[in-house]
Order: structure tokens, then C-alpha cells, then sequence
């Protein structure tokens, strides 16, 4: 995976699944769908921040700065 070869492997790792609805195309029609959530946070040491990237379905979707590392 290209996080993985451009950030190396991350500190933590979580997994989760999520529904999400989504408007179709016929007015007032719902579509559930379930998508799978990986928490890979990143610790680059003490005098850089960690990360935190958020992907959805194997795709980076959020990506968020933390606190000083470890």
C-alpha cells in the first residue's frame, strides 16, 4: 500500500465497520451501505507530530495531525 511505502508502518492500528446512507436517485429513496474504517495512526518520535490517517474501504478518505510523538 503507497501509506505504507511513503510513511512506513504505523504504531497503532484499529478497524471498524460503518453503515452510511446515501440519497439514491428516486427522491426520498435511502441506500444503506457498509464500509470498513482503518485507524493508522503514525508516531515520527518526539520532535515531530504524529498522524492520524483515517481510510475508507482501503482508500485514504481523512487525514488528521495529533500531538508530539513518543
Amino acid at each position: 500500500m503507497d501509506v505504507v511505502r511513503k510513511c512506513g508502518q504505523p504504531t497503532y492500528t484499529s478497524q471498524r465497520e460503518q453503515k452510511v446512507v446515501e440519497w439514491g436517485d428516486i427522491p426520498g429513496e435511502r441506500i444503506i451501505t457498509t464500509v470498513v474504517i482503518d485507524d493508522w495512526i503514525f508516531n515520527f518520535g518526539r520532535d515531530r507530530f504524529q498522524y492520524r490517517v483515517l481510510l475508507k474501504n482501503s482508500r485514504v478518505w481523512k487525514i488528521e495531525s495529533l500531538d508530539y510523538g513518543y
